[in-house]
């Protein structure tokens, strides 16, 4: 329920063009084709800094291009029920049936798959706790089940057996149900959220519940959401990282505190987020280098860290540090593909894992009969008694875990701790979405521009003229910088491919060449020429001096406190009888020109 759609591009573009060829091939090819479209080029959304290195000296970083290629939610798990998206454009959900949720106009349970009722033209589709929601190839919503909060959003609270419009929602991009809630990523980068607000998961600043979409504060540039139990995630290009919002007893927010948000905070120290997950009480996030990050409750392992310890910021999946294409956080497990096959980790009680164990695991194990082929994995986030699906390239879908109510599909109620195909939709469900591969083909594919482009240099990496990146693969480019001018230093990373929407591909640089190594201990004393005059008196701070060239410069140190003082009498402080800078503290020291 949790995996997010984003049909709109990571660099800020939207989609619209390949939306409306999304809209083509739903319409009248949906039958016949899977998803295609252009290469899809990613890099880092926030400046890439160098930090301040002294005059002369050198700093390097690694700045990584992806070929991103969304996975879409085909199949999706609620409270004891399943749903997928078939090729047809309809929709079918198994499992529990109370609340009406398997949208079928009954309430009764069902062991196999049966067909949601009206719907032909679905792109998505995301499962609550109690209700179910689809996102229609016109950009509208749907949703049916239990609505005593609004969570279906058609302005009521009566409970739907079969889908109802949600009002006002005509342009969105993906959808997100969470626990009584659910959520729209819009074309325009906003966020709408409906149904109940307990903690402020809805995000507008208020706990009151709402039966229509109302927008989310502070959110215009989000690229992918996700509902998990009493909060919510967003991916943002305007940060390069995430936000989240609502409920945080366990720092499942990220922001390292366990105060609850009713608007969104920023999760500490992500950056270049392409895909994450609100589980229940955990959440889980994928980096731009292929590497899973989890933080929150952690009392299972389902941080997967190798500890049972909850952490309030992101903290690294034990294994996962490269391949990861697609992630799920559930309430007390989580799961991810990874270089296409499955692993899951955590809770294990009813065999949801799918080890062929029911052991507990605190680091990611792999996934029985799944070690390749895997595209989308979902994970069951609202009972202690869950269960996972994933949708496989060959378009089948396979479930594993607790089965009661018959949310495997596979016709039985009896508990499987290994995959079993959820039944009917071996050849059915919809294939993923694929990109072309992504050419760094010319003789300056990889190159830096800009004002001070002299400052960076490309030194290696594997974005080597040539370069063929299949999707979601990467390369690499290695990048060192030096100058022997003082002052803050700014270019640009000019990548040149052949994705249609975004070329050159751009990642500002900036690196500062101060007047000492950065993080002098014990202070610093400096005798500067002063000969025009200086804008402090003795014991001062120092705004600014001026030379025999009369050029103004400001003097500063990176600590808030203990800031640059000018002595001209004390003995202590004079440099040979001379008036000195003295800097009292550790931090970086700069000399900027003022202009």
């Amino acid at each position: 329920m949790k995996n997010p759609l984003p049909y709109q591009r990571m660099d800020n573009k939207r989609l619209s063009l390949w939306h409306s060829l999304l809209l083509l091939l739903t319409t009248f090819l949906f039958p016949m084709l899977a998803f295609a479209t252009a290469p899809n080029i990613l890099i880092e959304q926030n400046a890439i800094d160098f930090g301040a290195v002294a005059k002369g000296g050198s700093s390097t970083r690694i700045a990584t291009v992806l070929n991103y290629n969304p996975m879409p939610a085909t199949v999706t798990t609620g409270t004891w029920f399943s749903c997928a998206v078939e090729s047809s454009g309809g929709v079918k959900c198994w499992g529990n049936g109370a609340n009406g949720k398997l949208g079928n106009g009954a309430i009764t349970d069902s062991k196999i798959p049966v067909a949601v009722t009206g719907i032909n033209n679905a792109v998505q589709v995301s499962a609550g706790n109690l209700h179910a929601c689809a996102l229609l190839n016109d950009g509208s919503v749907k949703c049916w089940g239990y609505n005593a909060q609004g969570q279906l959003g058609d302005g009521t609270t009566i409970q739907r057996t079969s889908p109802v419009a949600v009002s006002g929602v005509t342009n969105a991009t993906a959808i997100s149900s969470g626990e009584n809630y659910s959520c729209a990523l819009i074309s325009d980068g906003s966020i709408t959220c409906w149904g109940q607000n307990t903690y402020g998961k809805l995000g507008d600043g208020t706990t009151s519940n709402s039966s229509t979409p109302i927008k989310v504060t502070g959110i215009t540039k989000a690229i992918a959401i996700s509902a998990g139990g009493d909060y919510a995630c967003a991916i943002t290009t305007d940060t390069g990282g995430a936000k989240c919002w609502g409920y945080n007893l366990y720092g499942q927010l990220g922001n390292g505190t366990t105060t609850n948000s009713t608007t969104p905070v920023d999760v500490v120290g992500l950056s270049n987020v392409t895909a994450i997950s609100a589980g229940q009480l955990q959440t889980c996030a994928i980096t731009l280098e292929g590497k899973a990050k989890c933080w929150g409750y952690n009392g299972h392992g389902e941080l997967g860290d190798g500890t049972v310890i909850t952490k309030n910021t992101p903290v690294d999946v034990s294994g996962l540090s490269s391949g990861v294409t697609a992630i799920d956080a559930g309430r007390y497990h989580a799961c991810a593909v990874v270089n296409g096959g499955a692993k899951c980790w955590g809770d294990n009680g009813y065999g949801q894992l799918g080890d062929a164990s029911v052991t507990q695991r605190t680091t990611p194990v792999s996934v029985t009969g799944l070690s390749s082929g895997v595209k989308a994995i979902d994970v069951d986030d609202n009972n202690d008694a869950s269960h996972t699906c994933a949708t496989t390239t060959a378009g089948g879908i396979k479930c594993w875990g607790y089965n009661l109510y018959g949310q495997l599909g596979d016709n039985t109620i009896t508990n499987q701790n290994s995959p079993v195909d959820a039944s009917g939709l071996t050849s059915e469900a919809l294939v993923a979405t694929t990109v072309d591969p992504l050419i760094l083909a010319s003789s300056s594919a990889v190159n830096i521009t800009g004002t001070d482009a002299g400052a960076f240099s490309v030194t290696g990496g594997t974005c080597a003229n040539a370069t063929t990146l299949n999707a979601n693969q990467a390369c690499t480019v290695d990048m060192t910088f030096t100058d022997t001018v003082f002052g803050e230093k700014s270019a640009a990373l000019q990548i040149t491919s052949n994705d249609p929407d975004n070329n050159p591909a751009i990642a500002p640089l900036r690196g500062k060449i101060a007047t000492a190594p950065g993080g002098v201990a014990g202070g610093l004393e400096t005798w500067v020429k002063a000969d025009a005059g200086i804008a402090a008196t003795d014991g001062a701070s120092v705004a600014s001096w001026l030379d025999q060239s009369e050029n103004a410069y400001d003097f500063s140190q990176a600590t808030a406190t203990a800031q640059p003082t000018y002595y001209s009498s004390n003995p202590s402080k004079l440099l040979n009888f001379n008036p000195s800078i003295d800097f009292d503290g550790t931090g970086d020291i700069y000399a900027t020109p003022v202009s």
